[in-house]
């Protein structure tokens, strides 16, 4: 195993350490925070998602990625880039401010307009985090990064609680968010010190700009459509429908992310260095593909077996029916990975002009998708026609990885087939025993959800599925590296 694909594999366990902590106590946090709360208080939040994506997006400005890409990275960089980042923090926090009694009155909840200002904080914290976030990135320093938000994600977790058991409803959930975006930003510059400096270079602008520019625009166009049914759902359904969606969408999004974008973060500042070398990027997007599906399709297909069980034990009764919409946005789940591997192509490559034509391409069909499932009244449906928008949002990401690396749809089918096929007959399986045998509470769930993976594992192992296999070699080659 060649260093380079050592030092990655090294970051990618770092890294899905640091998610995985950090996901999982958002988790628990969200299960801790459901005993307290209400399904009102998260449909509130919900109603500000849309805001909170927005102001991530615009204050990095696509700039995290294009210095990421840079493949020589000055300090007039980065300082036109901090500068650039804050300013507009600054623009968009008073638009915020102006605009929230607008946003209350749409949504017919006066409490929005509170809520919405004080959120609205972090963007300062994010503008002072980019650039240490972004020298650890670089350096692939994700041992680092997890020193920083573990114990960020665990603080602003146990304040959280804190607050919701003393009865501060949904400002517990602010408060977290702000919390930990100011604690993130504290332990960035104690990790990497960094000396802040308001400088403005047209040339460094201009620079990260042709290629950022693509990035932000296309993140942009993607806030409204990828929060499209945060957005009108609140018109068409009760609070506590939405309530039971959030959470449904919240507890999916964090495992997709944990399972993701671990892999996805390291590879791509790894694989954006070797972007002039086709057939080593080609090799490695295999590998990439075969490994995160490898992982995420047993963990979505088994959590979309197991749900109402899930539900059932963790959680109190008031949230048992976000169980039948979280079955089925775990589905959904399994095509992530294969959108943003396709996507991380095309940004390592430089395609960023292409990558916002798809990104128009796909937000349309899931507008029309979306107005035609509407048409039924059932939130159910609304969810499965989310599930066709992401399987047919697919195939241009694939058809272009294609004509640009070279990597087509039925290489990347063969890719994964193995992996889906095996985890769907098991999924099934726990499905049909879920449904018609009933063990009890914490013992059926640990059974099931052990019994599952050990299978799973046994006949990947038996089969010598190349995903296993390889992580097996990572695992012994990274023991041997520290015997030495």
């Amino acid at each position: 195993m060649s260093q380079f694909a050592l030092k990655t594999g090294l970051s990618i366990i770092w890294h899905f350490i640091e998610v995985f902590l950090s996901k999982g106590i958002h988790i628990i946090t969200t299960l801790l925070l459901a005993w307290f709360l209400v399904p009102e208080d998260y449909a509130l939040v919900a109603m500000l998602t849309l805001f909170i994506a927005f102001s991530n997006v615009i204050v990095d400005a696509g700039f995290s990625q294009a210095l990421l890409r840079q493949k020589t990275v000055t300090l007039v960089h980065l300082n036109t880039a901090f500068s650039v980042s804050l300013a507009i923090a600054v623009v968009v926090y008073v638009c915020f401010f102006i605009t929230a009694p607008w946003v209350a009155t749409f949504y017919n909840a006066p409490a929005l307009t509170d809520l919405l200002r004080v959120v609205s904080v972090t963007l300062f914290l994010q503008a002072f985090s980019l650039i240490p976030k972004n020298l650890l990135q670089r350096a692939l320093a994700f041992k680092v990064q997890l020193k920083v938000m573990f114990p960020a994600t665990l603080l602003s977790a146990a304040c959280s609680i804190l607050f919701a058991s003393m009865g501060f409803g949904v400002w517990a959930l602010i408060l977290q968010i702000v919390l930990q975006a100011g604690f993130v930003s504290i332990f960035l510059y104690i990790k990497q010190p960094w000396s802040i400096c308001w400088q403005f270079d047209r040339q460094a602008f201009n620079e990260l700009w042709l290629f950022s520019r693509f990035i932000m625009f296309d993140a942009l166009l993607s806030i409204p459509f990828k929060n499209i049914y945060l957005i009108v759902l609140p018109k068409f359904f009760a609070s506590y429908l939405i309530g039971l969606y959030f959470m449904a969408a919240k507890v999916h999004e964090m495992l997709t992310y944990l399972l993701t974008e671990a892999i996805q973060n390291v590879t791509y500042p790894a694989l954006a260095k070797r972007q002039d070398q086709p057939e080593q990027l080609l090799s490695g997007y295999r590998q990439v593909m075969n490994t995160t599906t490898f992982i995420m399709f047993p963990v979505m297909l088994f959590l979309s077996a197991l749900a109402p069980l899930v539900f059932a034990v963790l959680l109190p009764q008031k949230w048992f029916d976000a169980a039948q919409y979280l079955q089925i946005m775990a589905i959904a789940g399994i095509f992530y990975p294969l959108a943003a591997i396709n996507l991380n192509i095309l940004k390592v490559v430089g395609a960023g002009r292409l990558l916002f034509y798809i990104g128009l391409f796909k937000y349309g069909l899931l507008v029309v998708i979306l107005i035609f499932s509407l048409q039924f009244g059932e939130i159910e449906i609304v969810i499965w026609g989310h599930i066709f928008a992401a399987f047919i949002g697919y195939i241009p990401n694939a058809w272009y990885a294609n004509k640009l690396i070279g990597y087509s749809i039925p290489a990347q089918l063969k890719d994964i087939g193995g992996n889906l096929l095996l985890s769907g007959a098991i999924a099934g399986g726990l499905y049909m025993i879920v449904s018609y045998v009933s063990l009890g509470g914490w013992w059926e769930l640990f059974l099931l959800g052990v019994s599952a993976s050990l299978v799973y594992l046994g006949i990947a192992w038996l089969a010598k599925f190349p995903a296993l296999l390889g992580l097996i070699g990572l695992f012994k080659q990274l023991r041997e590296q520290r015997r030495h």
